[in-house]
């Protein structure tokens, strides 16, 4: 499977000519059947160790999506807007790929300078990434060529686009400066511009901004790009070598600030500042500037975003967590939609209260609990562990319950964290096959992955107990309200 581990530890190097050393989780192979399912993270910056002095570099870059913010012209004082009907009805629907297994995420197609290619659509950052000719360690799938586009350009390091004293910032690795406005730069590879770095949960991306005409589901605009030149990151799914960052500018300064790419799709568009997302087991489709009421039935639940207008990302509050019939296991954070996270993904305290549950109740289930001959289990390393499990085992597991407001929860049946999976994806990502003795006669050949992930400090440091990914989003209509700072879910026609 192409799914990456969200819980792979970072290393980079301060050197130009080697910016990173990733650490990629790969799959756990045992005596025991079990094998560690990857699981794609496609995060912001703000969810991943960058340096031993993680808060410091949080408090640093928040500090930079506040000014952003500011910048561009969001009241941060607003209170929450009461929901009114859309103000616009131009609006454009397009087909996504993709899919949570094998890909490990949805795309789209889209057009650079004239040049085709593809980008995950990921709700859980801001910036347009792709890559460009030279890219080290890149696809040439997709990649695009500055030099053959009619209406590209590179943004330079003393052009204001490019944000003045960011060389102070952590995130500026190259010891190269503007002598003007002491902006951090990119000397490399031949080319010379604006600096960028952006650090995903399954590693990073670094090169130079440009600025370029981008066609995407019948609109234009322009829009400043991440032009990817050096990657040791594992997000791309499918056929798509890039990311589309759609949630606030304030994410975006990485370390200079771009707008992202809906925020200029809805400026030149006269779009209303609303998409909306339905996330399928075989491809799905995004709406831009509106909602598609074929796709959903019921009414639409809003749930205000925490921060208001203050928002970097998809922020719910959230009360907590029900595993099977226990009571409510209250949180007093929130819970990040993020289309660019395969699975659901929690802090340590609540991985564990469901590890607890579990055990308590389900160890006639095979790997559930350890034993004398087993002794690893689904929840070893964190979660993401695949075995053999038969149908009446998938069945005794609980549902667990996600209760976002008193009227509004979120209900994840077995189907939805015990995930079949075709044994041919599991054996491609490793040198053996599940050993045979993990197979009994009511198993067969029935591999289920636990696609439940355990993040460890991410309510400490991130201010959020748990991320939202697709399959959660898979059985909800998305509506991301930008307009009046909520995201609305109904149910799937």
């Amino acid at each position: 499977m192409k799914i990456k581990s969200l819980l792979c530890v970072l290393f980079y190097s301060l050197l130009i000519f080697s910016f990173f050393e990733p650490c990629f989780a790969n799959f756990i192979s045992s005596s025991e059947g079990l094998r560690r399912l990857e699981v794609k993270r496609v995060a912001n910056s703000f969810e991943t160790l960058v340096s031993k002095d993680r808060h410091r570099w949080s408090s640093r870059t928040k500090a930079l999506s506040w000014k952003a913010l500011q910048e561009y012209g969001k009241d941060l004082q607003a209170e929450k807007q009461e929901l009114s009907p859309l103000a616009n009805s131009r609006y454009k629907e397009m087909s996504l790929h993709g899919n949570v297994i094998p890909d490990g995420g949805y795309y789209v197609d889209l057009e650079i300078g004239g040049q085709k290619t593809a980008a995950q659509i990921d709700t859980g950052s801001s910036n347009l990434i792709i890559p460009i000719r030279g890219c080290k360690g890149c696809s040439s799938e997709g990649m695009i060529d500055i030099s053959q586009s009619p209406s590209g350009f590179v943004i330079p390091c003393n052009s204001s686009s490019c944000n003045s004293k960011t060389c102070s910032s952590q995130l500026c690795i190259t010891e190269s400066c503007s002598k003007t406005n002491n902006a951090c730069c990119y000397e490399a590879l031949g080319v010379s511009g604006c600096f960028f770095l952006i650090v995903y949960g399954t590693g990073a991306a670094a090169g130079v901004y440009f600025n370029d005409t981008v066609q995407i589901a019948g609109f234009s605009t322009r829009a400043t790009i991440g032009g990817i030149l050096r990657n040791v990151s594992d997000y791309p799914v499918g056929k798509a070598t890039g990311v589309i960052g759609m949630a606030f500018k304030g994410a975006s300064c990485n370390p200079s600030c771009a707008t992202p790419l809906f925020e200029d799709l809805v400026r030149t568009n006269n779009l209303s500042d609303i998409f909306s997302i339905r996330l399928g087991n075989e491809g799905g489709s995004l709406t831009l500037g509106g909602i598609d009421h074929s796709l959903y039935s019921g009414d639409i639940h809003y749930i205000p975003l925490r921060h208001g207008a203050n928002s970097l990302l998809y922020d719910l509050s959230c009360k907590g967590i029900k595993i099977g019939n226990s009571s409510l296991i209250s949180t007093s954070s929130g819970a990040v939609v993020d289309s660019g996270t395969t699975t659901l993904v929690f802090d340590s305290k609540y991985f564990e209260d469901v590890k607890k549950y579990f055990q308590s109740n389900l160890c006639d289930i095979p790997l559930v609990c350890s034993n004398s001959s087993v002794s690893e289990t689904i929840f070893t390393g964190g979660g993401g562990v695949c075995g053999f499990f038969s149908s009446s085992d998938i069945e005794k597991f609980p549902t667990i319950t996600i209760e976002i407001t008193s009227n509004f929860h979120i209900s994840l049946e077995p189907k939805d964290y015990m995930l079949q999976v075709p044994l041919s994806d599991i054996e491609s990502n490793g040198n053996t096959t599940i050993p045979e003795k993990s197979r009994t006669s009511s198993s067969g050949d029935n591999a289920y992955c636990f696609t439940i992930l355990e993040f460890p400090g991410l309510e400490s440091s991130e201010g959020y107990s748990m991320i939202l990914g697709d399959t959660v989003l898979k059985n909800y209509y998305v509506v991301f309200n930008r307009e009046n700072y909520s995201v609305g879910f109904a149910s799937l026609s």
